[in-house]
């Protein structure tokens, strides 16, 4: 796809109204979320098995411990893209 086909530039804007980007976006962004919150699900998951394994426990338990390092990183930056794409939303519909 061509970068003009993404919601939420200028081109693809063209022929979509702008708050029905927004909108559009914003619903791509909450499946996101929704992803991100089943893998915060996998790494603690990951984590009660390395507390319970005798053998490999550390190792597992720092795999996790990274892997939710990494989940929460991903989760606080779409959060955050949310919250911008939200106050965006919000500002065009009331004509600012």
């Amino acid at each position: 796809p061509s970068f003009a086909s993404f919601p939420g530039t200028i081109a693809s804007q063209h022929s979509t109204p702008y708050p029905l980007n927004l909108t559009k976006s914003l619903k791509n962004v909450e499946k996101l979320q929704e992803g991100i919150a089943e893998q915060e699900y996998v790494v603690i998951i990951g984590r009660i098995e390395a507390a319970l394994s005798e053998g490999t426990g550390a190792p597992l338990m720092r795999v996790s411990r990274d892997m939710g390092m990494a989940v929460t990183m991903v989760r606080d930056a779409i959060w955050k893209y949310h919250n911008q794409l939200e106050e965006i939303l919000h500002e065009s519909n009331v004509g600012i």
